[in-house]
């Protein structure tokens, strides 16, 4: 065979079309336009069972109809008194990042900072 195996190379449904077709795919999908909204808001916990811990987290990847990639992260914000401890990640332990200090008030706002251990990048899943 001569240039990139196509999926019509092969007969329909066998394993040889299916891999050829999940490559395709995957080169096509890496290829996209990718698009990620940063919140840092904690939605209400609708789940069963203790609300999970508060660490970084992505949605899946959605494909608009423009083509493009489209994600919400969720990356964790606290406010902490001046005198307490500079919080971390519960699940990794990684200490938040000072993210906003106003010189005149009580508070200091922190950000996680352990969102590349938690979320791959450009994970397709």
């Amino acid at each position: 065979m001569n240039g990139p195996l196509k999926v019509g190379d092969f007969p329909v449904g066998t394993l040889e079309s299916r891999a050829v077709a999940r490559v395709v795919l995957g080169q096509r999908r890496s290829k996209l336009t990718r698009l990620q909204f940063f919140h840092s808001i904690r939605g209400p916990w609708r789940g069963d069972g203790p609300e999970p811990p508060d660490v970084p987290k992505a949605n899946p990847w959605i494909e608009g109809d423009d083509g493009k990639l489209f994600r919400v992260v969720y990356v964790p914000h606290v406010w902490v008194a001046r005198e307490e401890a500079v919080p971390s990640c519960p699940e990794c332990r990684t200490p938040y990042r000072k993210a906003t200090d106003y010189p005149n008030y009580p508070f200091v706002g922190y950000r996680a900072d352990c969102v590349d251990k938690h979320i791959q990048v450009f994970s397709t899943s």
